[in-house]
């Protein structure tokens, strides 16, 4: 019998599905997993690049209400992981200082993996500075970043440690710090690093050699 061309579309159509079910249920078993990102602005969104708003007295990280570079600072440091592979860390432009002796600390529980790394990024053409500022001079282990972990990217900022109430520091000035048996497979890319009474950036293993 003849059949229109409205007869037999359904039929097509049921023809079609099939594999274009399979191929979309193919692309997501292969789509790749995606970190979450978080930010960090200070009060000003002079050069921002990241953030739409800026810092307005407290912050939940994301790009329209972002943190302090203090809050994110408790965070990361808090109890258990908080940052996880393929995340991403956005500091904004801005002049943020650090007045914590050990620095902002990346620890072992912050790794990301291979190929998946956990990132943090500055704003471009230096437009993001992170100076050490404590009270008194010749505290020990005066650190910007303290990193730890492993499977990391640090980029894109400008690291300053010399200056404290009293003058130059006179203790353990250095800008990043990594350190420990676990601190492996850590990238420092596009870094201005000056100022570092001991080091600009200082590699240390207290058991082999690094």
């Amino acid at each position: 019998p003849h059949t229109s061309r409205e007869d037999s579309w359904p039929r097509f159509t049921r023809r079609l599905a099939t594999p274009l079910l399979a191929i979309a249920l193919l692309g997501l078993a292969v789509a790749p997993a995606h970190g979450a990102n978080y930010y960090v602005n200070d009060t000003s969104t002079t050069n921002d690049q990241f953030c739409s708003q800026a810092w307005d007295g407290v912050g939940t990280g994301t790009a329209a209400d972002p943190w302090s570079l203090t809050e994110f600072v408790t965070w990361v440091e808090g109890a258990g992981t908080q940052l996880f592979p393929g995340d991403t860390v956005f500091i904004d432009a801005g002049s943020y200082d650090i007045d914590s002796t050990n620095g902002i600390e990346i620890g072992t529980l912050e790794s990301g993996a291979a190929g998946s790394p956990v990132t943090i990024r500055g704003a471009l053409l230096g437009t993001t500075r992170l100076t050490f500022v404590h009270d008194t001079a010749g505290t020990a282990r005066e650190r910007i970043w303290n990193l730890t972990g492993a499977y990391l990217v640090l980029q894109d900022m400008v690291v300053h440690t010399a200056r404290n109430a009293g003058g130059l520091l006179t203790g353990d000035g250095v800008g990043v710090f990594a350190q420990t048996t676990v601190c492996r497979n850590v990238t420092l890319r596009n870094l201005e690093v000056f100022g570092c009474l001991a080091s600009g950036i200082f590699c240390y293993e207290p058991t082999t050699n690094y």
